[in-house]
């Protein structure tokens, strides 16, 4: 019998009728012992759990970057494993997009991968991409470019079909935390510890706005329907509502923790919060507070996407989980 991992531990039931079995990489198996029929019972991450993205026009699939080293492409009408796509070793993945053909992700030690959405194969990969590592990816609506942000503040555009880097972008001063491609893909929003929020023309290669908080850092950002409105979370332990067109900010909230992730709702009536504080607060744009929290993170939660549809969310975290949230309005 062959197991997707060491095998750590075994259990027999009562019964004597099954055994249940556990990997290495957190898959539990169930094995019946009369004709040792092997079925997997659970799959969960056996490291902490550093991005989540949906498959481009897909409700139903979403990817995990886990510091076990795998990006896992996850099934959600029945929570299974589709593909487990392994990394280099001594690194694992931190940044994760793709769509029905190919999964991109971002490594700590800088790589930028490719594998097929269908098989799990390694395509490609683009070795120091980002030196320190990757910190965000996204794919382009037409899925021939790919923007990456890196550790060191560098924002860079790479074109897929022959793999060369064709913008790159230098004005943040520390590490990019999130990018952002606008519609068309020629134009882009990314925010940095540095403090500053930017927008930029991936053709011209220049800076269009900079707006910038006071005293923090900026860990995310989600961008509105109208293309204009900006919201954004970080050290500051606030929410900043930015129209793009003025210098300051159109409104302020405080917040009762720092905030390390923010997702907008497809139909831009909701915000998904998540942070230090191990829950997933939704904030009601219209009302200007939050409405409801789910529990049932242990430690702090570290992303959180909706779904295309709106229907759900995923949030994930250090705590090796990646929970998925059923959204009724």
């Amino acid at each position: 019998i062959n197991l997707d991992g060491s095998l750590m531990s075994m259990s027999l039931s009562s019964s004597w009728v099954d055994i249940l079995a556990v990997s290495s990489l957190g898959t539990a198996f169930l094995l019946r012992t009369k004709d040792l029929l092997v079925k997997v019972h659970e799959q969960v991450s056996s490291g902490p759990v550093y991005d989540v993205a949906y498959i481009a026009g897909s409700s139903t699939q979403f990817l995990t970057c886990c510091g076990d080293g795998f990006v896992t492409l996850w099934d959600a009408n029945d929570y299974s494993a589709r593909l487990r796509c392994p990394v280099r070793t001594r690194s694992y993945p931190t940044a994760v997009c793709g769509t029905q053909d190919i999964i991109i992700c971002g490594c700590s030690d800088g790589r930028l991968m490719a594998f097929d959405s269908a098989q799990g194969q390694n395509l490609w990969h683009i070795d120091n991409a980002h030196k320190g590592g990757v910190t965000s990816v996204k794919l382009a609506s037409n899925y021939r470019f790919v923007l990456s942000g890196g550790a060191e503040g560098d924002i860079r555009l790479w074109e897929l079909r022959n793999k060369e880097m064709v913008a790159h972008l230098q004005e943040h001063k520390a590490k990019i935390n999130e990018v952002h491609l606008f519609p068309k893909d020629q134009y882009a929003i990314s925010c940095s510890r540095d403090r500053c929020l930017l927008t930029w023309d991936l053709s011209q290669q220049k800076r269009l706005t900079a707006h910038r908080e006071r005293h923090g850092g900026i860990n995310s950002l989600a961008v509105a329907g109208n293309q204009t409105t900006v919201y954004t979370v970080g050290q500051e332990k606030q929410l900043t509502y930015w129209d793009l067109r003025q210098a300051d900010p159109i409104a302020v909230y405080p917040l009762d923790e720092e905030i390390l992730s923010i997702s907008i709702s497809p139909d831009d009536r909701y915000l998904a919060l998540v942070g230090s504080s191990f829950e997933v607060k939704i904030w009601d744009l219209q009302q200007h507070r939050v409405i409801s929290r789910g529990a049932g993170h242990s430690r702090a939660i570290q992303k959180v996407a909706f779904s295309p549809d709106g229907k759900q969310l995923v949030s994930v975290g250090l705590d090796h989980a990646a929970l998925v949230w059923n959204f009724y309005t």
